[in-house]
């Protein structure tokens, strides 16, 4: 979209302060659906994204024909809920676990999500089309050596797009036990 690498911050900006960040993009020649994400990048060079986990910011658009027979009513549809079931397994040297989640919307909508667990392991840009108000299911897989820290571990679901959501946490049993 034409975007420029670094957009510089207009003003310092404090803990917790919004500022605004003017982006100029140019929309592409061609109809479609584009998306770009981008991070942004401190005076010393350490680049960041938005809330806890560092999401990449991004921005959606859809081109097409502009004439008003082809234009059509958008209605804010999205995710609503995530609910999650998981499911250990003991091996003699690991433990294995599926984690599945439940995500509803309520209605057509393609939702952008990223798996993020406690040790970093993330898997960003998972994509769920969802052509009328429903659950589907998403299954993340995690294996830890039975030698590991007992440290709790924990997954989240964020969504990313259309609208960026948090999503609670679920906690991960303990491992099995050593035998």
């Amino acid at each position: 979209m034409d975007g420029s690498i670094v957009y510089n911050f207009p003003q310092p900006a404090q803990p917790g302060q919004t500022v605004e960040v003017p982006v100029i993009l140019r929309a592409p020649a061609e109809n479609g659906t584009y998306t770009g994400e981008w991070m942004l990048k401190s005076p010393w060079g350490q680049s960041f994204g938005v809330g806890q986990y560092s999401v990449p910011m991004s921005v959606s658009i859809v081109v097409g024909s502009g004439t008003p027979e082809n234009r059509r009513t958008e209605t804010a549809f999205g995710v609503t809920a995530v609910t999650y079931q998981v499911d250990r397994r003991c091996a003699p040297a690991n433990t294995f676990y599926t984690i599945t989640a439940f995500v509803t919307s309520n209605g057509p909508v393609e939702a952008t999500f990223t798996w993020v667990q406690s040790d970093g392991n993330n898997k960003r840009n998972n994509t769920l089309t969802f052509l009328e108000a429903t659950t589907k299911s998403a299954q993340r897989e995690w294996s830890q050596h039975k030698g590991s820290s007992p440290n709790p571990r924990w997954v989240q679901v964020i969504v990313t797009d259309p609208t960026y959501q948090e999503f609670d946490k679920v906690v991960l049993p303990d491992l099995c036990p050593n035998d």
